[in-house]
């Protein structure tokens, strides 16, 4: 029986596997695809090449021709930042891959990123020297940069003198921020537009142009690229348009848990459709777990209503007729942004089982530093008796390159209050297990797709808790699982 649990459990992680594989893994001939895509992206049809060549290196991801032919057609659309990443990826491993390194110079020539071109075309010169187009390559980035040199300060002077007389002047103050942009000059770029704005108060173009030197500031000093930029209404009603394009979301999760004794494996499978309105995030879900050589349903629904920019709500109730599931549970929470990035929450836990009822007090306090973000929750739990079951759970997330991809890890200890119902006899437990000692660790991993609309998140853990019916005797579990959500 047991190893019939555990063979189910490995075809429910499979099935979800295979959602995900059906995105991800490429399976055909490399070279004819290759070829394929190249005629497309020379023909002008570069969406579609690109496509095939991503597919083509989620099997073969060293495949440099690939991967450099896709750089060039990221590079042609104006795509410097995304096309040099590959490129950088080839040189770095093919250190005489000429063609990759022409590719990487043309790169920052076409972004006017004269100092990394000629940075680049050094570089290169190391590894494949006096070479004849790599050394053309360095002279016009040299002679670029000479000119960009005596352009910019030619251009400050001329500006500033109509801005010092032509204070409303619009199209000047444009010209000398992007004049500054356009030489790397962030802080100057900043500074004249917050000068702008004083004469020409909540105009757009120099609210965004301000927003990106900003933007620039930050990601030189390794800050969040995000910190304290705020762009004009058009353009946030333009991103929520965007948004609800793909307001719908369905999640499929698979968890199991094996033990070093004691109890069998147990299986814990959900899936839940997510609609965001203008009321907030609604969330039906349907949970399965098999534990104890039992079986059974949970009904759910979450509801994040929002107040306003500082205040939104979870809101959830839940029922089952399963005796592995609290028959009502019913959760509240409310949420607060402070300023500097802080969060912090009160809320609460209801469970009623057909024996025994428990209510847990909860709350959350959550910093956002750069990219990295820390949260700490507690959870209170009363009993008739006037004693507290308490634990606590330590969050921490470094994100990477964006909000959809980070590392987490979580750590927990005290007494446990997810209620995982455990068994002793005939006898389902489950006001007890309020009160019995755990630790726990978990790291999880959640990344996006081929498709940047497509996550999935992977974890695995281990816990350390006592038995219910043994006091100071304890087990180990370990925790495995994974959940892919599709966005429509």
């Amino acid at each position: 029986m047991r190893l019939h649990k555990v063979l189910l459990s490995f075809i429910l992680l499979a099935f979800t596997f295979m959602v995900k594989g059906q995105d991800l893994v490429y399976a055909g001939n490399p070279d004819t695809s290759f070829l394929t895509a190249r005629d497309m992206a020379f023909a002008g049809h570069r969406n579609s090449a690109r496509d095939t060549l991503n597919h083509i290196l989620t099997r073969y991801p060293e495949y440099s021709d690939v991967r450099n032919l896709l750089g060039k057609t990221l590079s042609w659309d104006g795509k410097y930042k995304e096309a040099r990443k590959h490129f950088n990826r080839i040189t770095s491993n093919e250190r005489i891959n000429k063609e990759a390194w022409e590719a990487a110079i043309k790169n920052e020539i076409y972004a006017k990123e004269y100092y990394l071109a000629l940075g680049l075309s050094n570089k290169a010169l190391k590894y494949i020297s006096n070479d004849a187009d790599i050394l053309k390559l360095k002279a016009e980035a040299t002679n670029l940069l000479n000119k960009e040199s005596k352009s910019t300060e030619q251009n400050r002077k001329y500006y500033n003198r109509i801005t010092s007389s032509e204070h409303s002047n619009k199209e000047a103050w444009v010209a000398a921020i992007k004049n500054e942009i356009n030489a790397n000059e962030y802080y100057l770029a900043l500074g004249l537009a917050n000068k702008a704005l004083t004469f020409l108060s909540d105009d757009d173009d120099l609210i965004v142009m301000k927003a990106y030197a900003t933007m620039k500031i930050n990601q030189l000093n390794g800050n969040n690229a995000l910190d304290g930029v705020e762009l004009p209404s058009k353009f946030a009603e333009k991103e929520e348009e965007e948004e609800k394009q793909k307001n719908n979301q369905i999640s499929i999760s698979n968890t199991f848990d094996a033990f070093d004794k004691v109890f069998d494996p147990m299986i814990y499978t959900s899936i839940e459709y997510k609609r965001e309105t203008k009321a907030g995030a609604i969330i039906p879900r349907i949970n399965y777990n098999n534990r104890f050589q039992t079986h059974g349903l949970q009904y759910e629904v979450d509801f994040y209503p929002k107040f306003s920019k500082t205040f939104y709500a979870y809101l959830n109730y839940g029922y089952s007729d399963a005796p592995i599931f609290p028959d009502h549970r019913v959760g509240g929470e409310l949420y607060s942004n402070f300023a500097k990035k802080i969060e912090a929450s009160a809320g609460f836990r209801f469970l009623d089982f057909s024996d025994t009822k428990a209510i847990i007090y909860t709350g959350s306090l959550g910093l956002y530093s750069g990219n990295y973000y820390y949260s700490l929750r507690p959870y209170v739990i009363p009993n008739d008796n006037g004693e507290l079951g308490i634990s606590g759970e330590l969050l921490a997330r470094k994100y990477l390159k964006d909000a959809d991809n980070y590392l987490g890890l979580r750590a927990g200890m005290g007494f446990l209050p997810e209620l995982r119902q455990l068994r002793f006899g005939d006898e389902l437990l489950a006001e007890t297990l309020l009160y019995v000692e755990s630790q726990q660790l978990q790291f999880e991993y959640q990344f996006t797709g081929w498709l940047p609309s497509n996550k999935y998140r992977a974890n695995l853990g281990l816990l350390r808790q006592e038995l219910v019916f043994d006091s100071n005797n304890f087990y180990w579990a370990v925790s495995a699982g994974i959940t892919a959500q599709v966005k429509f």
